[in-house]
């Protein structure tokens, strides 16, 4: 019979950081899905907080978007943020491609 410590040892890194990052409910290790396109706002609490943003998301920021609501999305940076930023102000992977091949 394997013991865990064989099992572990035999899993790829990556692989054993992807199910410990989904067992706390996401991971700003999983790599980005967007690209802020300028500088951006981020709130933490939620799209429609009262008061002045809680940062700015500097232009090129790889995020991964992990849910929308209405205009806003819900990001993860790899720096730990978790927060809502204006969707339009997002890029996915093939329209930074595209743009810059432009």
């Amino acid at each position: 019979m394997l013991s865990l410590r064989t099992v572990v040892r035999a899993m790829p890194i990556r692989l054993l950081a992807v199910l410990s990052c989904l067992s706390i409910g996401g991971c700003a290790l999983l790599p980005g899905t967007h690209f802020v396109n300028g500088e951006t706002p981020y709130y933490i609490e939620g799209p429609h907080q009262q008061g002045p943003p809680d940062g700015f998301l500097p232009i090129g920021t790889e995020v991964r978007v992990e849910s929308e609501q209405g205009s806003y999305s819900r990001i993860w940076t790899k720096s730990g943020i978790h927060a809502y930023v204006w969707s339009p102000a997002l890029k996915t992977r093939a329209e930074r491609l595209e743009q810059e091949k432009q």
